[in-house]
């Protein structure tokens, strides 16, 4: 990744650790930041830098550039951010939907935040979880999949589309399926088992 640069306007009251914090909230999402054991390789002068580079991090321990007009100096911290996601306020089981009230918004280290962490209320709609929960668990795409449409032991409409033609027939859901999912069904006129894809609540078309 190449580093990301900045350029700072001066102003008359400035430290090193507001310098780099202003850098990091301007450039990364994160709503909390906090920047601490700053120490400079060499003697800063009175006035912030041009330009900031990030040589390590930009998270835990870090190293900042600071240049200046002919000169460069190292700067070292220990950043700490933080970002919203959504954890689990009590247990929850698998196949449940999961409401509001299952859920509570936190601010949570960025380095402990795992991949495909959920922090937007509008991502869980229509979704279920593939495992159960414990309390206080990071909610992810991994664990979501879709709400099935058809449970098993449902009475489904089967779609047959044969060169052109549309045939229709009840039959029975063995599985449950979200849209868009292929599910095992028995034609109940042949007595058939047959797979078909989930089109919508109560439909299903037969896979030829």
């Amino acid at each position: 990744m190449l580093p990301v640069v900045i350029l700072l306007v001066m102003t008359t009251l400035w430290t090193p650790a507001k310098a780099i914090k202003d850098y990091l909230q301007k450039h990364y999402p994160w709503p909390s930041v906090d920047v601490s054991h700053v120490v400079a390789e060499g003697s800063l002068p009175a006035y912030p830098p041009e330009q900031i580079v990030v040589r390590r991090g930009p998270v835990g321990r870090a190293e900042f550039v600071f240049i200046y007009k002919g000169r460069s100096i190292v700067v070292k911290a220990r950043i700490d951010a933080k970002d919203w996601v959504l954890k689990t306020a009590r247990p929850v089981m698998k196949g449940q939907p999961l409401q509001k009230d299952d859920l509570y918004p936190a601010l949570v280290n960025v380095k402990r935040i795992p991949r495909g962490a959920v922090s937007s209320w509008q991502d869980l709609r229509g979704k279920v979880l593939r495992r159960s929960l414990q309390a206080n668990s990071i909610i992810t795409t991994t664990v979501l999949k879709n709400r099935p449409v058809i449970k098993r032991g449902d009475r489904v409409l089967l779609v047959y589309r044969i060169k052109g033609l549309r045939v229709t027939a009840m039959g029975l859901a063995r599985e449950s399926g979200a849209v868009g999912e292929s599910i095992s069904v028995i034609n109940l006129s042949s007595k058939r088992y047959i797979k078909g894809v989930v089109e919508d609540e109560g439909l299903v078309s037969i896979l030829r």
